[in-house]
C-alpha cells in the first residue's frame, strides 16, 4: 500500500534531527578543507581507502562505518542530545541503563566527535542557534560556532579531517566550515528542510531533504556543484541517515515509522526493513557490534542485532530520557 506523505513543518517535528552518523573506519587523506574570506573550499583531499544523534566506533565487519567521517575510539559509551529535557547524556554500554547527564544545553538537536574527542552540540532552542564544542571531560564550552545566516542546525557531521558539516533545517541549505570554523563557509543551498547527513567513503555528502518526502540528496567534494538527486518511494519523510562501509545507505523513515537499507544507486527495494519498536524515528547509526541503534520519537532508543529482523535486544526509556534526536555511539560503527 503507498503511503501518503504530507510536508512536514518544523512545527510538526519539533527540533527534529538526524543521527548524524560521525562514525568512521580510517581516513580522508591531504590537507582539511581551506576557506578564505569569501572564497569557496577549493583543495578537497581526495580520500583513502575506508558520520544527532547516535554515533559509534570501529569494527572489523562486512559493513562498517564510512571512513570519512570520524570514529571515536574510546570506551564505548553512548552520548544523546537529549532534546525536550534539555541536556546531553551518557550512556556507557553495553548495557546502557543508568545515564549521566553531562551537561544542560537548550534544546540539543546533533551531536557529534571530531579527531580529539571534543563533543560537537547543535541547539536551537531560543535565539542562540549555534554548534558548541565541549572538550573532554565535557564541563564547559571550548568554542561556540555561529556561522552568519545560520538559523536552525538540526543536524550535522563531522569528518576526519574535523570539517564540520551543519544542516540548517529551516534555512534549507548546508554548512561546510574548516577549522577553526570562523571562515568563510561553503553553502549547499536548495535543499527542502535538510536534516539528516552522512559521509560515503569518497567523502560524497548525503542530506536528508525531510521535507522533501522521497528524496535524498548527494554532493560530491568539494560541495559547489549541483546535487545528484536520489528518489526512492521507500523514502518516507527522511531524518536520520548513515553509511556503512558497503556503501549501503540506512534511512530512519519518520513518516513510516521504519528503518530501511539500501545498496547503490539507492533506488531499489530495500534490503532490510526495521519495524518493530520503530516510532517515527529521528536518528540511525551502529555500534561495534554492527547493531543499528535507533532513536525514536516515542522517547526510546531501540538497539537491533544483525539480521535485523527480530525485536530490539536493548530497549532504553526513562531515567531522564525524554526526546533522542540525535546520539553517538563510541563504541564503533559498522
Amino acid at each position: 500500500m503507498e503511503t501518503i506523505l504530507t510536508t512536514v513543518s518544523r512545527a510538526q517535528c519539533v527540533g527534529l534531527a538526524a543521527v548524524v552518523a560521525a562514525l568512521a573506519l580510517s581516513a580522508c587523506s591531504g590537507s582539511p578543507l581551506t576557506g578564505g574570506a569569501g572564497s569557496p573550499i577549493s583543495d578537497w583531499a581526495q580520500p583513502r581507502t575506508p558520520g544527532g544523534a547516535l554515533v559509534a566506533e570501529r569494527a572489523v565487519a562486512p559493513q562498517a562505518q564510512s571512513s570519512c567521517s570520524y570514529a571515536p575510539k574510546h570506551n564505548p559509551a553512548l552520548y544523546v542530545a537529549n532534546y525536550d529535557n534539555n541536556n546531553v547524556l551518557k550512556y556507557k554500554g553495553p548495557s546502557y541503563s543508568n545515564p549521566q547527564t553531562l551537561f544542560s544545553v537548550s534544546g540539543p538537536t546533533a551531536i557529534g566527535k571530531d579527531a580529539s574527542s571534543d563533543l560537537f552540540v547543535a541547539s536551537t532552542n531560543g535565539s542562540n542557534n549555534v554548534v558548541d564544542v565541549y572538550p573532554p571531560p565535557y564541563k564547559s564550552i571550548k568554542k561556540t560556532i555561529a556561522p552568519a545566516g545560520l538559523i536552525d542546525p538540526d543536524g550535522l557531521v563531522v569528518d576526519i579531517n574535523d570539517n564540520l558539516f551543519i544542516a540548517d533545517f529551516q534555512g534549507n541549505q548546508v554548512f561546510v566550515l574548516a577549522p577553526p570554523y570562523n571562515g568563510s563557509p561553503t553553502i549547499i543551498s536548495g535543499q527542502s528542510g535538510p536534516i539528516g547527513l552522512a559521509l560515503d567513503n569518497n567523502c560524497n555528502l548525503f542530506i536528508a531533504d525531510l521535507n522533501s518526502g522521497r528524496t535524498i540528496n548527494e554532493v560530491a567534494p568539494p560541495y559547489t556543484g549541483q546535487p545528484t538527486v536520489i528518489t526512492n518511494s521507500a523514502f518516507c519523510a527522511p531524518s536520520g541517515i548513515a553509511i556503512d562501509k558497503s556503501g549501503n545507505l540506512w534511512v530512519a523513515n519518520f513518516s513510516c515509522s521504519n528503518v530501511a537499507e539500501f545498496k547503490p544507486p539507492y533506488t531499489g527495494k530495500p534490503i532490510v526493513t526495521i519495524t518493530n519498536g520503530v516510532v517515527n524515528p529521528h536518528t540511525v547509526t551502529f555500534d561495534s557490534k554492527r547493531n543499528i541503534i535507533v532513536g525514536n520519537d516515542s522517547s526510546t532508543i531501540t538497539i537491533y542485532a544483525p539480521p535485523y529482523r527480530k525485536a530490539p535486544i536493548i530497549t532504553i526509556s526513562g531515567n531522564g530520557l525524554g526526546l533522542p534526536l540525535n546520539a553517538i555511539d563510541d563504541a564503533t560503527t559498522m
